[in-house]
């Protein structure tokens, strides 16, 4: 648990490096966090643990912040992970029952996890974008709108529902 701790606060002082630094670096991060959660499956007993569910929330993670390929890849790797610590089981603890349905039905998990937040994420952008655009609609209509009313002949007050003075042209001041 401490080396564990020791990388985490490694990877933190490495991402205020950058953002190009840090978006390389999650790859890295996700499959160290995986091994980890692994080693801990094992010693736990396995999947009956609970901990592959544990893994998924690492897979999401990874695909709301990764990018491309990265995503699929973090799921492969999870499923990997975890066919792996089922096989040494099975080697290990000469056991003739493992839990290989469990594993694959855990692992396709992983990639509708991955797949699923992706493209979450990926919408998420689509609206931030969409929303930045919209506010730059609406300040180029805002200065439309107070270049008409400055060249009004007529004085032309506009007012906030508290009654503040938002727009005046120079007509309304001269006759104010």
């Amino acid at each position: 648990v401490f080396f564990y701790w020791l990388l985490a606060v490694l990877f933190a002082i490495l991402q205020m490096r950058g953002e190009a630094f840090a978006d390389r670096m999650i790859g890295l991060e996700v499959s160290i966090d995986i091994l980890a959660l692994v080693v801990f499956m094992y010693a736990s007993g396995g999947q009956r643990s609970g901990v592959p569910f544990l893994m998924m929330t690492f897979v999401a993670g990874a695909g709301l912040i990764g990018r491309g390929r990265m995503v699929v890849g973090v799921a492969a790797f999870a499923t990997i992970s975890v066919l792996l610590e089922q096989i040494w089981r099975l080697q290990t603890e000469l056991q003739e029952t493992v839990d290989f349905t469990r594993a694959g039905m855990v692992s396709v998990g992983f990639l509708f996890v991955a797949i699923v937040s992706r493209y979450l994420a990926h919408r998420a952008l689509i609206n931030e974008a969409l929303a930045a655009s919209r506010g730059r609609d609406l300040e180029r209509q805002r200065l439309v709108n107070a270049r008409i009313i400055e060249d009004m002949q007529d004085g032309v007050l506009v007012l906030s529902a508290t009654g503040a003075v938002l727009e005046a042209n120079p007509r309304a001041e001269e006759w104010l």
